[in-house]
């Protein structure tokens, strides 16, 4: 008896951590808003490193998050398509960008 309540415990206030892998889920979301087939290669970078990857790039090419272009085309024989991420910036750096004040 005395163990079933110390479990009990310990379960109540044990805390659980997970962990999940976006950057394919990004990549794969990237693929669909820009309506691209289901099976392209496709890395997406910011400042020269890959920051996610679509399951085909990964699976066909080995291509991984922090892989430079030049690894990317290298591995993937110039296969593989790359969409460079915009960068945001302070509320003060957009005033007069179109897009920012509509």
């Amino acid at each position: 008896k005395n163990n079933n309540k110390t479990t009990i415990l310990l379960t109540m206030t044990s805390r659980i951590i997970l962990l999940f892998d976006l950057d394919c889920f990004y990549a794969q979301c990237e693929r669909v808003r820009l309506g691209l087939p289901e099976d392209v290669c496709l890395a997406l970078l910011q400042w020269n490193s890959v920051l996610a990857v679509t399951y085909p790039a990964r699976n066909l090419h080995k291509i991984k998050r922090g892989d430079s272009w030049d690894t990317v085309n290298e591995k993937s024989s110039s296969q593989c398509w790359a969409i460079h991420l915009p960068i945001l910036r302070r509320r003060q750096e957009l005033k007069g960008i179109p897009s920012y004040e509509s």
